[in-house]
């Protein structure tokens, strides 16, 4: 979590029993990249990035594994109902080739 925080430009004093973080108003820019640990924190952070624009992260396909529409959904916000409401097309029967006839003459 802390380095969430980091990466977010959130500054933060962190205690035996407590976390208490530095929430200017502006606040300080995103630093660098940061590497998501698994598909929660990519959720997680996708969050966050609505609060601090500017915010990296690497790994982020990590989440496709437990939910595989939501780089689709996130993307298409603030109305991810007309990217879910498009038909979709049918897939395609990939058809046989048609069989060769071979004739071996002698």
């Amino acid at each position: 979590g802390a380095e969430l925080l980091t990466a977010l430009g959130v500054d933060f004093e962190r205690t035996e029993s407590s976390l208490h973080l530095n929430l200017p108003v502006h606040g300080r820019a995103p630093e660098g990249t940061w590497q998501s640990p698994d598909p929660f924190w990519t959720l997680a952070a996708a969050l966050a990035s609505f609060t601090r624009p500017g915010f990296c992260l690497s790994g982020a396909d990590n989440v496709s594994s437990v939910w595989p529409w939501f780089w689709k959904i996130y993307m298409n916000l603030p109305e991810p109902q007309l990217f879910l409401s498009q038909p979709q097309e049918p897939a395609t029967v990939h058809e046989q080739p048609k069989r060769k006839r071979i004739r071996i003459q002698s």
